[in-house]
């Protein structure tokens, strides 16, 4: 019930504002500043509430069957990096990837070109797996260069599991580390909605 009022109370009203004017901007119509923001901020919060709405309605169709499905979205938007966002975001599929493809590659071992590679090899994978769209790929691509500094800076802790216990009220240093995380996160997914390359410039 709780998925289902995501899907349909929020996401799919929140998609009234947001598919008209990606529309728009595909179409190669100029938009206002404040339309674009409305436009990519609704998305950024629709995107969370379609994903999650179904991996909650998932979740609680399989108690019916007595399966127990891992927790899939814990409030990605708090994160105050971006590897803490990846951790939060689809945890399921992030973990595949890792489990199947990060890992055998070597994971975060090697030389520092290796690991880079290794890197965005996931990120570009991960891209493709959404749509067959250099879109798709762009925003692979551009994920990886956001989590890059923090992945060659922390790599021996980067990837340590967390227990997501975070302070309910953050301090002024954490909440600017969440404001930058999230604004860099929306940024990325206008190459997720865009039909095209040259409509996510656009659109930028």
């Amino acid at each position: 019930s709780i998925g289902l009022g995501k899907k349909v109370l929020i996401a799919d009203n929140l998609a009234i504002f947001s598919s008209p004017l990606f529309s728009l901007a595909n179409e190669g119509a100029k938009l206002s500043f404040f339309e674009a923001w409305t436009g990519l901020l609704t998305y950024t919060a629709q995107i969370y509430y379609d994903f999650s709405g179904y991996c909650d309605m998932g979740i609680g169709l399989c108690v019916f069957f007595c399966i127990k499905l891992p927790l899939n979205f814990y409030s990605p938007y708090k994160s105050p990096n971006i590897a803490d966002f990846w951790r939060r975001w689809h945890i399921s599929l992030s973990s595949w990837f890792k489990d199947y493809i990060y890992i055998p590659l070597g994971g975060g071992k090697g030389s520092h070109y290796t690991r880079i590679r290794n890197l965005f090899v996931v990120f570009l994978v991960s891209g493709f797996w959404h749509g067959a769209n250099w879109t798709f790929i762009a925003w692979g691509f551009f994920n990886a260069l956001l989590y890059l500094p923090q992945y060659l800076n922390l790599s021996n802790s980067i990837h340590k599991k967390t227990d997501y216990k975070y302070p309910l009220f953050p301090g002024i240093k954490e909440f600017a580390s969440i404001a930058l995380t999230f604004t860099a996160i929306t940024l990325t997914w206008v190459f997720f909605v865009s039909e095209s390359i040259g409509a996510s410039l656009e659109y930028f």
